[in-house]
């Protein structure tokens, strides 16, 4: 099988395209590429899935074997945490053994850079460029250290958000780690602020309950029910490596993520008058566009996927960046998506100005319109290819620009548009689309998909 990276990261069906073989072999071309670059300290973590700790020790077992310094999380790590710690500690980079978000079935390879954000293209082209090259070092008898990276990780979250703000507006919230490795942190920041955290999802399941953990709408039906039935000021859900957040309002309606990122943009700069770029990648909403060009920011448009967003963020040191599937990353705290702190910024915000998330999400519209989104994830075969063709109307709206940063986005005359691309990391073609209403997005994607016959 030829291994190869892909939005973000190198990701397989285990025992079919993941196996020990394989990690072993991308794990020494890793290694090869660290000794080439003279990198030395990496660490390595991992989430709940079936056998990720093994995946992770193994690992750090080639790694060490060939000169490089490793240790492995003591316990399932969310990815932000891995990437704090390696910008906090001064390391080299780091690996996170998670499909994130992808179904029980699947396990994946991220590699975390010298600041923590996801590895470039260029690195991971010239580590795939390694892997049937390399030698794969005997492990058996090398033994990994295990490492607490949570500790430093809570602590430094501690240190960033507003302790007089949540002691004095304490709330019932609801959390749904989706069994991933999210479980537990919101919990143990809040409580001693005596908010009451209700958990649910939070034990590990490596099956994930027959679902995939992806804080999607559809699939935090039963966090939208507690929420409501516990009467609870807001729910919280993280996807299984924790690093994409998925917010329901206090009347069990979801949130959009575009929604949770325009709202952290307003309060980084209104409530704590932070100012600097924000970065979007192409499938996220004209709001961020719109309250950057209020607050006289810049905002700087991506190809898909935070590798791209990582970067800029620490060269230009920009205030955030975040993506429509709700992986937003905050520079105060790292350099990297977080759905742990992204989910305390919001309710920080809600606190300060005593609303809630569902008042929040009226008065954004109310200043900058509404703004409704929709995906289709359309399953397709590995070698279906799908034509992205020019198009002056797309059924009744007529196309006035199109742009190609990674795939196609056509822009009406309605202030609506649609984005057709294949997925990075499945087999899959997405659209997406923007309107004023939920109806129209509907409609501009049914439209797209007559056109295009899939």
């Amino acid at each position: 099988m030829k291994i190869k990276f892909g939005t973000d990261g190198w990701r397989g069906i285990v025992a079919k395209d993941f196996t020990f073989e394989s990690l072993k072999r991308v794990s020494s071309a890793y290694a090869e590429w660290l000794n080439l670059k003279g990198f030395k300290k990496v660490i390595i973590g991992y989430d709940t899935r079936f056998l990720s700790e093994e995946f992770a020790k193994e690992c750090g077992r080639v790694l060490i074997k060939k000169g490089i310094s490793a240790s492995v999380s003591v316990e399932p790590s969310p990815t932000p945490e891995i990437s704090w710690n390696i910008l906090d500690k001064k390391l080299d980079g780091g690996i996170v053994i998670t499909a994130s978000h992808n179904p029980y079935y699947y396990n994946g390879f991220k590699i975390k850079n010298q600041f923590g954000g996801p590895a470039e293209n260029e690195i991971t082209n010239e580590i795939e460029s390694l892997i049937e090259r390399v030698d794969v070092p005997d492990t058996e008898k090398v033994e990994v250290p295990v490492e607490d990276f949570k500790s430093s990780y809570i602590e430094h979250i501690l240190r960033v958000i507003d302790h007089k703000t949540f002691m004095e507006n304490a709330r019932k919230i609801v959390v749904d780690s989706m069994h991933g490795a999210g479980r537990g942190y919101i919990k143990t920041i809040l409580e001693p602020f005596t908010w009451e955290v209700i958990e649910i999802r939070d034990e590990i399941n490596p099956y994930f309950g027959g679902g995939r953990p992806e804080p999607t709408a559809e699939n935090l039906s039963f966090l939208s029910k507690v929420v409501v039935d516990e009467n609870a000021f807001a729910g919280i859900a993280t996807d299984g490596d924790a690093d994409r957040v998925g917010i329901v309002d206090g009347e069990g309606k979801f949130v959009t993520p575009h929604i949770v990122f325009a709202l952290l943009f307003k309060h980084l700069v209104e409530d704590r008058k932070l100012k600097g770029k924000v970065f979007k990648n192409f499938s996220t909403s004209d709001m961020i566009d719109k309250l950057a060009k209020k607050y006289g920011v810049e905002c700087v448009t991506t190809p898909i996927g935070f590798k791209y967003i990582s970067r800029k963020m620490f060269e230009e040191k920009g205030l955030m960046g975040g993506e429509e599937s709700g992986g937003i990353g905050i520079t105060i705290n790292s350099m990297e998506r977080d759905g742990i702190f992204s989910a305390l910024m919001l309710l920080e915000m809600a606190c300060y100005r005593d609303k809630s998330i569902e008042r929040l999400k009226m008065e954004l519209f109310d200043e900058i319109g509404p703004h409704y989104q929709v995906r289709k994830d359309i399953p397709v075969s590995y070698d279906r290819k799908v034509e992205l063709r020019d198009f002056e109307k797309i059924g009744t709206y007529k196309v006035v620009k199109i742009e190609e940063i990674d795939g196609k986005k056509y822009r009406f005359d309605n202030g609506g548009w649609i984005l057709l691309r294949p997925s990075g990391t499945e087999p899959l073609i997405r659209i997406y689309s923007e309107a004023e209403t939920i109806n129209e997005a509907e409609k501009q994607i049914s439209l797209l998909r007559e056109m295009i016959g899939i």
